[in-house]
């Protein structure tokens, strides 16, 4: 147990801890857990294009999807439903409508053969890659209409006037066309439409009624029916009044009096096509808990004849496997087997961006789906207790309590057991990280007053514990004596405080699950609640191995993270002294060429001055010979003159 003395107020203490333990947990990430995690890549998704292909029904729809990116593991299609039309050249669906045109590892083409209204949607083509890139064809199919009838009836008013109610209608069309009345004035107006569509809410039938009061004896009308499957053309049904004199008498619906036809050219009757319809099915719903780090195996099994394919998705709705063939480029998920009737895979060191619903899609007549959900704990393995003694203006004493666990999914329940035996809820809050998943909580318990023996102990329950609790224990004697120890120095080193809070001793109290405790609460919780503070309890055993290993291997990637980081010094003082030593060497070599350059000067000077040297000594010679002759001659002429003596005794003298 370790006491330290802090003053703060009660909010600076809480401030202070959870700073305390953010920046924590932000080295352990960027130094010692990050090594640990496996490198994963994530299902980040690109739109690329999105183009529109209008066609007429029964016409082909062909859909060309190019990989624009090296390394692509698998192309593949998705039909509007949702689910795989081909991934690569292997087929899902059970359906003659779906052609294969082309396959490479850089292009899938396919055909959608006799386009019907059924068939529109948006068909999508993944490229899967370091990501997943998706193109988007929204395919629209015409249903044209072609041929419009013209109906008439009289109706005769009760004041004997006769009304003509004019009719033209046309059949299985979409979208909805436009019909119209040309008169003969060569006026063209709207009548009343209505359209009634089909149960699937893609064909109608639409009708547009004119209601004529009076008119002339060669008045003509034609109704007129504009479409875009008509491509600027249009259907015209044409008839005159005075072709309606036989029935003006009755009050009852007239037989057609024309088919209309196209303007320019008449349209024969579409041909269709059996088709399999991708009805799904879902088979069963599971859900899977698994504790961080674990492996999440997933099971698919095909309970029908005439199975085509088994697919595992994502949560994110991109393909895992189809069949054998992996689309993720994720190590993460890994195939454990696979037959005609079952596929198996596994989803390796689970963490909470794992979560999800998975599914397995069954592709035989119709689709069967299978949803597993997946949720992965992350358990607290360590509580921490916290305390500081607050000293009010009047004196009081406040022990202010705080438990605290990191990193925990879901959020833990924290209490606080009394020695009395009564467990009580402090504040509980909790601070969640950026993606939502993970948190830290913290408990904060104010006590007015306590006894002499009086102990308190935080208690931590978890999902992932299985029924096995976190404990922290901490006695107030040993809090009273280190306030005690701790109001000597404040009184000697901190001024008066303004404060109605006034802090005397802030005592930090380290607890972990790993202590005991008494044989009698061991007793009386072995058969209801066991908690992780019993060390004869094997899972509780090897769970501290465990922890034992990982932090073996944080302390052996922190190590090779500070030997890189030391060989990348000794790297760059090595690269600094070579180019110093570069340096020196060009200007030695520059200083060497100066020197040889002034050596050469100098020897040309010299060997001039060589030559003047030796005339001069050449001359020199040539006196000191002319001077030994004269003395000789001196000698031999001793006898003359004393001037003759002295003459030549000066000469010499001048010379030299």
């Amino acid at each position: 147990m370790t006491y330290q003395y802090n003053p703060r107020s009660l909010e600076e203490v809480d401030t202070v801890t959870a700073a305390r333990r953010s920046m924590w947990w932000r080295v352990c990430s960027l130094l010692v857990c990050f090594p640990l995690q496996e490198a994963l890549v994530w299902e980040q998704t690109e739109t690329v294009t999105a183009e529109t292909v209008t066609v007429e029904e029964g016409q082909p729809v062909p859909l060309h999807c190019e990989g624009e990116r090296a390394g692509t593991v698998a192309l593949q299609w998705l039909a509007p439903s949702g689910f795989t039309i081909f991934l690569n050249e292997l087929p899902a669906l059970k359906n003659t409508k779906y052609q294969l045109l082309h396959h490479s590892p850089s292009q899938l083409s396919i055909s959608v053969r006799n386009a019907t209204p059924q068939d529109e949607g948006v068909y999508k083509c993944l490229q899967y890659s370091d990501s997943v890139r998706t193109k988007e064809v929204k395919v629209t199919v015409l249903a044209t209409p072609f041929k419009s009838t013209l109906e008439a009836s009289v109706m005769r008013m009760q004041n004997g006037e006769e009304h003509v109610i004019l009719n033209c209608s046309t059949t299985r069309s979409k979208p909805p066309p436009q019909i119209t009345w040309l008169l003969g004035s060569g006026v063209e107006l709207y009548g009343e439409t209505s359209h009634q569509f089909d149960t699937d809410g893609k064909k109608c039938n639409s009708s547009s009624t004119l209601r004529v009061h009076a008119h002339g004896k060669d008045s003509t009308v034609d109704c007129i029916v504009r479409h875009p499957g008509l491509q600027g053309r249009r259907l015209v049904a044409s008839s005159r009044f005075e072709d309606l004199g036989p029935w003006l008498g009755g009050e009852k619906f007239l037989p057609p009096l024309g088919g209309g036809g196209l303007e320019l050219a008449e349209c024969a009757a579409l041909p269709t096509e059996a088709l399999v319809w991708e009805q799904t099915e879902t088979v069963t719903a599971e859900t899977v808990t698994v504790e961080e780090g674990q492996p999440v195996p997933l099971h698919c099994e095909g309970e029908r004849a005439g199975t085509v394919a088994l697919q595992w998705l994502a949560p994110s709705g991109f393909t895992i496997f189809l069949n054998e063939l992996p689309a993720l480029k994720n190590t993460k998920y890994q195939l454990l087997h696979h037959s005609p009737s079952q596929l198996s895979i596994s989803v390796r060191n689970a963490t909470p961006q794992d979560e999800g619903v998975y599914k397995c899609l069954q592709y035989s007549d119709s689709v069967r789906t299978k949803e597993v959900k997946v949720t992965v704990l992350a358990t607290p393995f360590k509580s921490t207790l916290e305390a500081s003694v607050m000293r009010m203006q009047n004196g009081e004493e406040h022990v202010i309590l705080n438990c605290s666990t990191t990193r925990s999914k879901p959020p833990p329940q924290i209490t606080w057991l009394l020695g009395s035996g009564v467990e009580l809820y402090g504040e509980t809050s909790h601070q969640f990280d950026t993606d939502g998943k993970k948190c830290n909580s913290s408990s904060t318990l104010r006590v007015h007053a306590h006894g002499k023996d009086s102990t308190v102990d935080c208690i931590v329950r978890h999902p992932g514990l299985q029924g096995r609790r976190l404990v922290a224990s901490s006695r107030f004697e040993d809090l009273v004596t280190a306030q005690k120890t701790a109001s000597g120095t404040l009184e000697d080193s901190s001024p008066p405080s303004q404060d109605p809070w006034q802090s005397t001793s802030t005592v930090a109290v380290m607890e972990d699950f790993r202590t005991l405790e008494t044989d009698k609460e061991e007793e009386e919780q072995t058969t209801q609640d066991p908690d992780l503070t019993t060390g004869a309890n094997p899972q509780y055993q090897a769970l501290i191995r465990k922890k034992s290993g990982i932090l073996l291997l944080s302390l052996v990637s922190f190590l090779l993270f500070i030997l890189f980081i030391i060989v990348q010094l000794f790297i760059m003082k090595l690269r600094k002294a070579h180019v110093i030593w570069k340096k020196e060497n060009e200007i030695s070599e520059h200083t060497l060429e100066s020197y040889k350059s002034r050596s050469n000067n100098e020897e040309t000077s010299s060997q001039e001055k060589n030559g003047h040297t030796s005339r001069s000594r050449s001359f020199m010679d040539h006196i000191t010979q002319l001077y030994a002759e004269a003395k000789t001659k001196r000698k031999d002429n001793a006898p003359h003159s004393k001037l003759n003596g002295q003459c030549a005794a000066h000469i010499p003298e001048s010379i030299v």
